[in-house]
């Protein structure tokens, strides 16, 4: 005798919440990202070039003072900041400025932050550094009102939106269980 199958349809997926919904999560990710940017002023110096710290190495800082780009230097190598700030002052590259990039079709393969800087500062030189600033703390607003409309989706759940057999055992408990109480025969720590 065959058992009987009686179809069942799945329960809709809860819809996503509209982005006003999640603006308190957003506002949340930008006071965090605004607060890890003063603590990179106050530990760097409150100049609003100081985060990107240009170093002497590649000539970057030569050129930018030859374009009467007022920037705080720093005698070595710099930081990959400076980078982004060469390119956020030269998006296009037609200034020949990433000319003096390590690595130069590397750092101008990845133009996106210092492009939305330099659309930020509206194409203006003098707005530009602290354009580029601010797009960090709004990317984080965004990727946080992001994240908040796709854990609303999947509703609360034991373990959130993590169900895939890599990081089961993650969630678990205890921070190293025997294996007869981990959720995956793969835990995260293994």
């Amino acid at each position: 005798m065959r058992p009987l199958h009686v179809p069942v349809a799945a329960p809709a997926p809860a819809r996503q919440p509209g982005w006003r919904a999640v603006a308190g999560v957003a506002a949340a990710g930008l006071l965090v990202g605004g607060l890890l940017l003063v603590l990179q002023f106050a530990r760097l110096g409150w100049d609003p070039t100081a985060p990107f710290v240009v170093g002497t190495s590649w000539g970057l800082d030569e050129q930018l003072a030859a374009r009467h780009l007022d920037v705080q230097i720093t005698p070595g190598n710099g930081y990959d900041g400076q980078w982004f700030l060469g390119l956020a002052y030269d998006p296009g590259l037609g200034q020949r400025l990433a000319s003096s990039f390590a690595v130069p079709r590397y750092r101008a393969g990845r133009p996106l932050q210092s492009v939305a800087g330099w659309l930020l500062a509206g194409g203006r030189a003098g707005a530009v550094p602290v354009a580029l600033l601010a797009v960090g703390p709004l990317a984080v607003a965004l990727g946080s009102a992001a994240t908040g409309r796709l854990v609303a989706e999947w509703g609360p759940r034991p373990g959130g939106a993590c169900r895939s057999r890599w990081c089961r055992g993650w969630w678990s408990a205890s921070p190293s269980p025997p294996r007869s109480r981990s959720r995956s025969p793969w835990p995260l720590w293994a």
